[in-house]
Formats: C-alpha cells, structure tokens, sequence
C-alpha cells in the first residue's frame, strides 16, 4: 500500500482506540507483541495482519514527512511501514527505508543509480538535497525554469536536510517554508507540524508565517469546542520548545485545505487562518 502520512495516522488513532476499549485478552495479546523480538513479532501478529490485509507485506508513506512516532507504533505490531522520498522531477522516486529501518527520521538510502548529496552544509551537515541519476528529468519546456533549478547534473530538489552517520538522507523541510524569526532563528513547519499532530484531538496542524513568528492552523475533531483545547495544546507546546519555536496565535477548523493530490494546501492556510483565528 502507498499512501500520504495522514491515512497511516488515521488508521494508528483508530488501531489505537480498538485496543483501549478492547478485551483484556486483546490488550494482553498487542503488550506481547511489542515485548517480543522482532523476527518472532513478524510471526505472531499474523491474526492481526489478516485483519487488516490478508495479503499485507508493508506499507510505503510518502508525499510528505512521516511522523517517526507512527513508524514506531507499527514497528511494535511488526509490521514495516516505510518511508520514501522523491518528486515528479527524480521520476518520482530518489530514496526508501529498508522494511524495518534503524532510523525512522530518514527517509531510507539512494536508489541504485540514483546520487544524493547536501550543497552547501552548515556546522551541522544540513543544506539543500541535490539529486543526480538516470531519473532526473531532462527539463522543464521553460529553459529559465530549468537552469533556476539544475547545478550542472544535479537537480535542485528544495528541500533541506543531512545525510547521517550511515547514509540516510534525513530531511529537515522545505527552503521556502523556513520561517526567519526578528532574532534571525531559523524555525521549520514541518518539524513544529509533526509534534503538534501527537496531541489528542489534533487531526492536522499547518504552520504559517505571521509577524515573523510561526502561527499554526489546527483541524480537530470538534472544531466548535476545541478552542480552550488548542489554547491549552499551545501552552503545552511552548514549554517543551526552545523560544524561537513557540506558537502563541493560532487557528481552528474542521480539515485543512487540499490540493488535488491529497496534500496540504499551504497556500490558502493563510485565508483560512484569517478566518477563523481563536482571539
């Protein structure tokens, strides 16, 4: 199965549920499960792979970041949930985690063929991902298109992130939506999106750029009565963050905007963020 992020957290929430409120003997049975050694949980959980897919080997993620807490979840049932990385313009796919990866914040190695490498690093090894290989595209038709984003035969992907110890490519986010604090902090949405989406009631959480600080977007399950609720997620939030990364101001509705891929439509939050901010 290939999906976006957001069908594995809504299959985890509800797997999640069913064992809450299920039988001792159920509750029992999913503790042994994640005691066990990994090669002997593959085994076991076959009653609950039939459950979910008869015929299930592993699921891919894909189309934006995976929260490594809902690869953990699935990893304690032994079943391998992986990560892949690409755009339409590396056909789409440069990188995939192996079945049961040691890293669950990479997106896994290089194809064969396919090169990845970080331009430019900081102190800490992070720049832009750069990609070369039989799968890059030849151009776009705008010759001045392509050369904004071509550096000789590498392809220019926009996305920032490192490359680990082991070879991982381990993304951090997007160049243009790093958010540039009045202190010069850099803060990035994605990384803010993927611990907001951990608190209860939280469905979805887009960040956005207001007055030079990160302000966020919440859909919740009851959008009407979650105001106190994000206020209290948001008090909650900044406590655990370094200053640069909280988010005071912030948003309530029912589902965030889509684009005709099923992703995030980053460029109406704003609209809706206007909308309906919680005073």
């Amino acid at each position: 199965v290939l999906a976006v992020p957001r069908l594995y957290r809504i299959i985890k929430n509800g797997m999640e549920k069913k064992f809450r409120e299920g039988s001792f003997l159920l509750r029992g049975y999913i503790s042994l499960l994640g005691a066990l050694p990994l090669g002997l949980r593959r085994v076991l959980n076959a009653p609950l792979r039939k459950q979910l897919s008869p015929n299930l080997r592993y699921w891919v993620s894909g189309g934006s970041r995976l929260d490594p807490s809902i690869a953990r979840f699935f990893r304690k049932l032994g079943i391998s949930l992986r990560q892949g990385y690409g755009l339409t313009e590396t056909s789409p796919v440069t990188c995939v985690q192996e079945a049961f990866p040691a890293n669950f914040d990479s997106v896994g190695y290089a194809l064969e063929g396919v090169e990845v490498s970080i331009d430019e690093p900081d102190d800490l090894g992070s720049g832009e991902v750069l990609v070369r290989g039989h799968n890059v595209m030849l151009g776009y038709s705008d010759e001045a298109l392509t050369n904004e984003v071509m550096k000789g035969e590498w392809f220019r992907t926009g996305d920032i992130g490192r490359i680990d110890a082991s070879g991982n490519l381990c993304l951090t986010g997007r160049l243009k939506r790093i958010i540039v604090t009045e202190a010069g902090k850099n803060v990035y949405p994605e990384e803010l999106e993927t611990l907001l989406e951990r608190y209860d009631g939280v469905k979805e959480a887009g960040i956005i750029e207001v007055d030079q600080r990160p302000a966020v977007v919440f859909a919740m399950d009851d959008p009407e009565q979650c105001g106190p609720r994000a206020k209290e997620i948001l008090k909650d939030f900044n406590t655990h963050t370094s200053s640069h990364n909280h988010v005071v101001r912030c948003a309530v509705i029912e589902d965030l905007p889509r684009t005709a891929l099923g992703k995030t439509a980053l460029t109406k939050l704003r609209d809706e963020f206007d909308a309906h901010e919680i005073a």
